[in-house]
């Protein structure tokens, strides 16, 4: 005879997923700094997020949203920095955050890195005109490098 074992599985689920409620929590800070960033007001949505962060030091969401806001106020190696740690994980990005990455990368001359995820974004928007021309501004600047290389080893 199968017996009724709902509320001891119920709260056996509950045990086990206690440790975890803490974390999935936003903080009023962020929740603050995502409307400052709505707003536009990226200055200080960087402040709360990155007071956020303190206090969650393990928070991918959070630092996705500081690579944002990073990119947003052209602080590129603050961008690069949040961008790397959380770039390769689908689950947090956004299509977007492919280019800006990749507008990143080409403005830290790291051509390669830029032009894989300028084709990355592609795939999500073909047609995208910045995109397009990210990856021929790319393709001119690893040609004029390589040029120089060779011109160096004459």
């Amino acid at each position: 005879m199968l017996r009724n074992t709902w509320p001891f599985e119920f709260l056996l689920c509950l045990a086990l997923l206690a440790p975890y409620h803490g974390s999935a929590q936003i903080s009023d800070k962020e929740l603050q700094a995502d409307k400052y960033f709505e707003r536009q007001l990226f200055e200080k949505a960087s402040e709360l997020y990155q007071k956020a962060l303190k206090k969650v030091s393990d928070n991918e969401i959070l630092t996705v949203k500081l690579a944002r806001t990073n990119f947003m106020l052209d602080r590129i190696p603050e961008a690069y920095v949040y961008y790397s740690s959380t770039i390769h994980k689908r689950y947090l990005v956004k299509s977007q955050d492919y280019l800006n990455y990749a507008l990143v990368l080409q403005s830290l001359q790291k051509f390669d890195g830029a032009q894989k995820w300028a084709l990355k974004y592609l795939q999500f928007d073909p047609r995208n005109e910045v995109a397009q021309n990210l990856l021929i501004s790319l393709e001119q600047e690893m040609n004029h490098l390589g040029n120089a290389q060779d011109i160096t080893w004459l």
